[in-house]
């Protein structure tokens, strides 16, 4: 029998002022990389309140992902996030695990021991008592 899944909220956002194309952008750049990775979901939220600049038609929420991954995968998918965020260090991304309502808000420009401390907590949770 499989263990269920761990479900994450994330919420890409910037220290800097940038449009809502590039956050769009940058998102699903961030989507196409998770999906390389051998986790269940990767999908854009559909549950938030859209912006007031949203377009007619837009069905997701600028900047936000629900991943779902099998505990096992939890510290590559913390991994892969940990490396794509510092590639722009204005970018801000918030995530939050769902079971347990952990979150953090983690900077582009943070360096490694904070990083590693992020890792550490979040990767705990593939082992989490349900």
């Amino acid at each position: 029998m499989s263990s269920p899944s761990v479900v994450f909220f994330l919420k890409l956002s910037s220290e800097v002022p940038v449009s809502p194309e590039q956050l769009q952008e940058d998102t699903l750049q961030l989507r196409h990389e998770l999906m390389e990775l051998n986790i269940e979901s990767v999908e854009l939220d559909k549950s938030g309140k859209l912006p007031e600049d949203a377009k007619p038609g837009d069905p997701f929420t600028l900047g936000a992902l629900v991943i779902a991954v099998a505990p096992e995968m939890v510290k590559e998918l913390i991994k892969l996030v940990l490396d794509w965020l510092p590639r722009d260090p204005t970018r801000i991304i918030k995530i939050r695990q769902k079971e347990s309502g952990l979150e953090y808000e983690i900077k582009g420009s943070w360096k490694g021991p904070q990083l590693a401390e992020v890792m550490k907590v979040l990767a705990q949770q593939e082992s989490a008592p349900e």
